[in-house]
């Protein structure tokens, strides 16, 4: 079927915001790339624990980058600081941060160079990066942190970060790996690292990592297109067949079929997505049981936190959050995020884009309101079982199955009642952004700071939605409206 530019029903939703997202790549922030770590509801200094976190050896006076992912372009300042082994504040490494302002930025800023001070040694210290978000609170910021040793130069070894060679006097990377000391990598650095016949390694052309990510070619999926599709699936040179899947309608741009696979077809029922978007950019479809209440949050620092049958009796003690004047809630783990319980929290979520006829489709989980991170980050696997698809004509197609029930970390069961959460990419020239946190506002140093593809903040209106079905059921329904079977 063609997907045409308006649908016969547009259903009005409302989620909470997932605005801003900020993460240091240089030096690596610790723990989970988690980009929505802030001082409101994360616990300072870091929202993250030391334990276990990547430590970057740096030399005492040197100068080098500090590099950060941004997924929203809030207009505010940031600060980078030292901190000592005990978290504490040693010295700002921005030069107008004197007794606690902000260096004032352009609003896509994504790197500063700063200056050690001389002399200057620090076992298992940290830089901590932060972030204004002046539209959202005066005295609200972001906040991520990267673990270094810094050392004396008559103690150091050039390691390449442990990415490449030493020679000559620079560092020669190995295969996807880049920056002055290798520090940064890319998914693919040639289309032999795509599977070879599997796939594509494409330049994303945007600000965030990876720049290079791997598109597989029909019949091949997941990470580097390494996995051969089982069963033979559309591709766009016929007619999509979807007399068997069920229809429901998720925006006048975006629209979801879905069918059962029966038992004796695959060992475990599957389930089939086909998502159709009026757009050439990312398109994501997330899912979480009804039921499962806000101390999922607690996950991964509390491992049974995201089994619904027991998940809201853990942690039943109040705490008050960490912002100022913010409500008590029940909490467990001290680093789940303390915000209200939003629709993103402990949602396992399908992320795809396509480029011709060359396709992306990965395994997702958001803990919170921050962009999903890959499956595999968290200690799970990618459990997408079969993937294709395709752009044409404005119109992105995506194809993919999954299990019912993966046994996977990240991974919900479907079963029952689930919400259900969507969401697309923002298209260059349609921008859909709140007036107040426009870019127009700031004399933005990278001019395209959204790009195709490359997942960032999705913008508001009809960019992203939410609802709930019973996929086994075929029922649906969307809060404050009546709204029964979508067939």
């Amino acid at each position: 079927m063609a997907l045409t530019r308006t649908l016969s029903l547009v259903i009005a939703v409302f989620v909470l915001e997932a605005a801003a997202h900020v993460t240091l790549t240089f030096p690596p922030a610790r723990g989970l790339p988690i980009d929505f770590l802030n001082n409101f509801w994360s616990k300072p200094p870091c929202g993250m624990p030391k334990k276990g976190s990547t430590r970057t050896t740096l030399v005492a006076g040197s100068t080098f980058n500090v590099n950060w992912q941004l997924g929203y372009a809030h207009i505010g300042g940031y600060r980078i600081e030292l901190l000592d082994s005990r978290e504490r504040k040693l010295v700002d490494l921005t030069p107008t941060a004197r007794g606690g302002g902000f260096f004032p930025s352009n609003s896509t800023n994504q790197w500063h160079r700063v200056s050690l001070p001389k002399g200057l040694q620090c076992k298992d210290c940290t830089i901590r990066l932060l972030r204004e978000v002046k539209s959202f609170d005066p005295n609200f910021n972001f906040w991520s942190c990267g673990d270094v040793d810094i050392i004396e130069i008559p103690n150091y070894v050039e390691r390449c970060s442990g990415n490449g060679k030493y020679l000559d006097g620079k560092c020669v990377c190995d295969d996807a790996f880049w920056g002055r000391i290798c520090q940064f990598k890319d998914e693919c650095g040639t289309d032999e690292q795509c599977g070879g016949r599997g796939g594509k390694c494409l330049y994303m052309g945007g600000t965030n990592l990876p720049r290079r990510q791997c598109f597989c070619r029909p019949g091949f999926h997941g990470e580097n297109c390494l996995a051969l599709n089982p069963i033979e699936l559309p591709d766009p040179s016929h007619s999509l067949n979807l007399t068997g899947h069920t229809l429901q309608i998720l925006s006048d741009r975006m629209i979801l079929y879905y069918k059962m696979i029966p038992h004796e077809i695959t060992k475990n029922q599957e389930i089939e997505f086909v998502l159709l978007v009026n757009g050439t950019s990312w398109a994501a479809l997330g899912f979480r049981p009804s039921n499962l209440g806000a101390i999922c949050k607690s996950w991964p620092f509390i491992a049974d936190a995201l089994d619904p049958t027991n998940s809201n009796a853990i942690g039943t003690r109040k705490t008050r959050q960490f912002g100022p004047g913010s409500p008590e809630q029940n909490v467990g783990s001290e680093y789940a995020a303390k915000d209200v319980f939003s629709m993103m929290d402990c949602t396992d979520i399908i992320v795809g884009s396509a480029k011709g006829s060359f396709h992306r489709i990965r395994d997702h989980y958001a803990r919170g309101r921050h962009t999903p991170i890959p499956d595999n980050k968290w200690g799970g696997t990618d459990d997408v079982t079969a993937s294709t698809g395709w752009e044409k004509d404005g119109v992105t197609t995506l194809i993919f199955r999954r299990k019912l029930r993966t046994h996977d970390v990240a991974d919900h069961p479907i079963h029952g009642e689930m919400l259900v959460t969507w969401a697309r990419g923002q298209e260059p020239g349609e921008y859909v952004r709140d007036p107040n946190l426009r870019l127009e506002r700031d004399e933005p140093r990278v001019s395209g700071f959204y790009v195709r593809d490359e997942l960032k903040y999705h913008g508001l209106g009809d960019q992203k939605g939410f609802l709930y079905i019973d996929f086994q059921s075929k029922i649906s329904r969307v809060p404050g409206i009546n709204a029964d079977i979508l067939q």
